[in-house]
């Protein structure tokens, strides 16, 4: 089946493109099976508003690659329960310790117990899993390259196990038991009318290969990329890669679009300029200011700075302004800070972030604390939390003082047992207490 490929810069049509192709699609036939993936959840509420505000479509699934994996594993038969965060990190320490406790840890056994080191396997295990790679393939590719790799080949295999023993699937995971039942099942997904990839800047293998064999039996696939058709700018470097593997992979009939003017020359010679080694001068004409700070902080105040003026001075609405950042949420508690301080009102897309709420923040700290190693200072937080009545394990109020001072003079930092040889060894230090007293 064709795959067609929109290419244009920003903001000259790709979406609206897409949005008329849904439209068409569900008007030919209503109950036919119509998808529009979206790089993430805030794109996908992006993506349906402007489709309502276009006239809407009735039956358009607009969703990510994980939606995706999981309705194809549901019509294979095959609902499995995807892993959160928390349980693959409990699976990744469990990993390390049952190889540890065989004796098969010995580069990383001095770390094995902190934190850190959990996070850093999840992230490099997520790393593999995107570029489908196997445990048995890393294994046999790092045989005899030592210690340190090889323990990090024994440790992917374990968690494998684990995760598979449970029956659960991690979100690389579950992409990869789609393509098996896509590829073992020639029915699922065929007639459908029409998929929508809209908005993405890559694609790892996974998602790539999904289309590929999507490509296949579905009626028609959209993938839109910005740039240009050559590809020659240093701006669009990034796409070009990509562009090379869709055509690669999928061998698309592309179909750039005409580019649209921007109304302000000041942008538009940005735009056109960007990341070019030797741009030429032009006057920003008041439509542009650069400005330079130290830290993410200051980066926020300065931004919130120049909203105020433009407000107090020129008259704008607070709601005809915007911040955009292309990670937001490291600025979230930022600009919330400067706002409050500034007296102006802030409505972040993706919403706050529920762990900064403090009861949610508490209980997560509790949740938790096995997994950071019953760490000194989430301890004594969660102690001392208004949020818990914990005098049914025998912690009143000033436990969380004597807990403590107990840790500094043992100094404990984290770890059950330095916990308990510090109290063990106190107790057995306490002179014994006199007849009548307390002990």
């Amino acid at each position: 089946m064709p795959t067609h490929l929109i290419i244009a810069p920003a903001n000259s049509g790709k979406t609206h493109a897409c949005l008329q192709r849904l439209q068409a699609a569900l008007a030919a036939a209503p109950l036919a099976e119509v998808w529009a993936l979206l790089p993430n959840r805030t794109q996908t509420g992006a993506f349906r508003r402007r489709l309502a505000q276009q006239g809407g479509a009735l039956g358009v699934r607009v969703s990510t690659f994980g939606d995706l994996y999981a309705e194809i594993l549901a019509q294979a038969g095959q609902a499995i329960p995807v892993a959160a965060t928390a349980l693959v990190q409990r699976l990744v320490r469990a990993s390390v310790d049952a190889l540890a406790a065989r004796g098969e840890l010995q580069h990383y056994a001095g770390i094995q117990r902190r934190p850190g080191f959990t996070l850093a396997l999840a992230d490099f295990i997520v790393e593999l899993k995107r570029f489908l790679v196997e445990p048995p393939q890393f294994a046999a590719v790092v045989g005899g390259y030592g210690r340190r790799l090889e323990e990090l080949a024994a440790i992917y295999g374990e968690y494998q196990q684990a995760l598979i023993g449970l029956g659960w699937a991690d979100e690389e995971g579950l992409g990869w038991l789609a393509l098996q039942a896509l590829k073992s099942n020639p029915a699922l997904a065929a007639g459908w009318k029409l998929v929508v990839a809209d908005g993405f800047d890559s694609f790892i293998p996974t998602q790539l290969e999904t289309l590929r064999v999507l490509s296949q039996r579905v009626e028609a696939v959209v993938v839109t990329l910005s740039g240009e058709p050559d590809m020659t700018r240093t701006a669009h470097r990034r796409f070009a890669r990509t562009l090379e593997r869709l055509q690669t992979e999928l061998q698309p009939v592309v179909q750039p679009l005409p580019i649209r003017p921007v109304p302000a020359p000041a942008l538009a010679h940005l735009e056109a300029a960007l990341f070019d080694s030797t741009p030429t001068q032009q006057p920003a004409a008041d439509r542009v200011t650069f400005l330079a700070a130290q830290t993410q902080a200051l980066e926020a105040r300065e931004a919130l700075r120049w909203l105020k003026a433009r407000i107090v001075r020129d008259g704008l609405a607070p709601g005809e302004c915007a911040v955009i950042a292309l990670e937001l949420e490291p600025y979230q508690p930022l600009l919330n800070e400067v706002a409050r301080e500034f007296g102006l009102p802030l409505y972040f897309v993706d919403g706050e972030r529920l762990d900064r709420n403090p009861a949610i923040a508490a209980l997560l700290n509790v949740l938790g604390l096995a997994l950071q190693g019953w760490a000194r200072r989430p301890l004594l937080d969660a102690l001392r939390c208004p949020y818990f009545d914990l005098t049914g394990f025998g912690l009143n109020p000033p436990a969380a003082e004597e807990l403590n001072e107990a840790a500094y003079a043992a100094q404990v930092i984290a770890g059950l047992d330095q916990w308990q040889d510090a109290l063990r060894r106190l107790a057995e230090a306490a002179p014994p207490a006199a007849d009548g007293e307390e002990r």
